[in-house]
Protein backbone atom coordinates (compact mmCIF):
# COMPACT_ATOMS: atom_id res chain seq x y z
CA UNK A 1 0.00 0.00 0.00
CA UNK A 2 2.94 2.63 1.22
CA UNK A 3 4.41 1.98 -2.22
CA UNK A 4 1.08 2.47 -4.68
CA UNK A 5 0.50 5.81 -2.21
CA UNK A 6 4.03 6.66 -3.43
CA UNK A 7 3.40 6.69 -6.92
CA UNK A 8 5.39 3.23 -7.47
CA UNK A 9 3.76 1.63 -11.00
CA UNK A 10 1.37 -1.47 -11.07
CA UNK A 11 3.83 -3.09 -13.17
CA UNK A 12 6.73 -2.45 -10.54
CA UNK A 13 4.31 -3.09 -7.67
CA UNK A 14 3.39 -6.52 -9.30
CA UNK A 15 7.00 -7.27 -9.52
CA UNK A 16 7.48 -6.64 -5.84
CA UNK A 17 4.48 -8.94 -5.21
CA UNK A 18 6.24 -11.35 -6.94
CA UNK A 19 9.11 -11.45 -5.20
CA UNK A 20 7.54 -12.84 -1.88
CA UNK A 21 7.33 -15.98 -4.11
CA UNK A 22 10.95 -16.70 -2.19
CA UNK A 23 8.91 -16.11 1.15
CA UNK A 24 9.70 -19.20 3.39
CA UNK A 25 5.72 -19.19 3.74
CA UNK A 26 5.59 -21.69 0.45
CA UNK A 27 4.91 -22.40 -2.71
CA UNK A 28 2.33 -20.05 -4.55
CA UNK A 29 0.10 -21.63 -7.29
CA UNK A 30 -0.93 -19.27 -9.89
CA UNK A 31 -4.26 -18.69 -12.47
CA UNK A 32 -3.99 -18.89 -16.72
CA UNK A 33 -3.55 -15.94 -16.75
CA UNK A 34 -1.55 -14.99 -19.79
CA UNK A 35 0.79 -12.14 -20.99
CA UNK A 36 1.48 -10.53 -17.49
CA UNK A 37 -2.45 -10.11 -16.81
CA UNK A 38 -5.11 -12.36 -15.04
CA UNK A 39 -7.96 -13.33 -15.95
CA UNK A 40 -11.14 -12.30 -13.75
CA UNK A 41 -11.25 -15.44 -12.12
CA UNK A 42 -7.67 -16.74 -11.54
CA UNK A 43 -6.31 -17.12 -8.17
CA UNK A 44 -3.22 -16.46 -6.77
CA UNK A 45 -2.47 -18.16 -3.30
CA UNK A 46 -0.49 -19.74 -0.79
CA UNK A 47 -0.06 -23.12 0.74
CA UNK A 48 -3.32 -23.13 2.98
CA UNK A 49 -5.82 -20.78 1.29
CA UNK A 50 -7.81 -20.61 3.39
CA UNK A 51 -5.53 -18.83 5.39
CA UNK A 52 -3.27 -16.87 2.63
CA UNK A 53 -5.26 -16.10 -0.27
CA UNK A 54 -4.29 -13.13 -2.30
CA UNK A 55 -5.70 -12.01 -5.75
CA UNK A 56 -2.84 -8.78 -6.45
CA UNK A 57 -4.63 -8.72 -9.81
CA UNK A 58 -8.37 -8.44 -8.52
CA UNK A 59 -6.80 -5.98 -5.21
CA UNK A 60 -5.57 -3.74 -8.04
CA UNK A 61 -9.13 -3.66 -10.12
CA UNK A 62 -11.13 -3.01 -6.65
CA UNK A 63 -8.87 -0.27 -5.78
CA UNK A 64 -9.56 1.30 -8.97
CA UNK A 65 -13.52 0.52 -9.33
CA UNK A 66 -14.33 1.51 -4.92
CA UNK A 67 -11.86 4.29 -4.77
CA UNK A 68 -10.45 5.72 -7.76
CA UNK A 69 -11.54 8.84 -10.01
CA UNK A 70 -11.53 7.05 -13.31
CA UNK A 71 -8.43 8.31 -14.13
CA UNK A 72 -6.75 4.89 -13.76
CA UNK A 73 -4.42 6.45 -11.03
CA UNK A 74 -3.95 3.96 -8.31
CA UNK A 75 -1.58 6.13 -5.95
CA UNK A 76 -4.89 8.64 -5.60
CA UNK A 77 -7.06 5.46 -5.22
CA UNK A 78 -5.40 4.02 -2.31
CA UNK A 79 -4.72 7.69 -0.62
CA UNK A 80 -8.98 7.77 -0.84
CA UNK A 81 -8.91 4.03 0.36
CA UNK A 82 -6.69 5.08 3.68
CA UNK A 83 -8.77 8.12 4.11
CA UNK A 84 -12.01 6.39 4.33
CA UNK A 85 -11.43 2.86 5.06
CA UNK A 86 -8.68 3.35 7.60
CA UNK A 87 -9.59 6.69 9.19
CA UNK A 88 -6.04 8.11 7.96
CA UNK A 89 -6.05 11.78 7.90
CA UNK A 90 -4.87 13.45 4.29
CA UNK A 91 -2.00 15.66 7.03
CA UNK A 92 -0.78 12.23 7.81
CA UNK A 93 -0.61 10.74 4.60
CA UNK A 94 0.61 13.76 2.61
CA UNK A 95 3.64 13.26 5.96
CA UNK A 96 4.41 10.08 4.99
CA UNK A 97 4.90 10.62 1.61
CA UNK A 98 7.44 13.49 2.72
CA UNK A 99 8.95 11.21 4.60
CA UNK A 100 9.46 8.45 2.40
CA UNK A 101 9.94 10.72 -0.98
CA UNK A 102 13.01 12.93 -0.32
CA UNK A 103 12.02 15.83 -2.94
CA UNK A 104 15.54 17.99 -2.27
Amino acid sequence: MINGLLGVSYEDLTRDFEVTSFSVCGKRWRGAGTGGDFAEDDLVMLDDPTINYVAWGKLHKEILNNYGDGDGVLSKAIERFLEEECSISADILERIKGIMIDEK
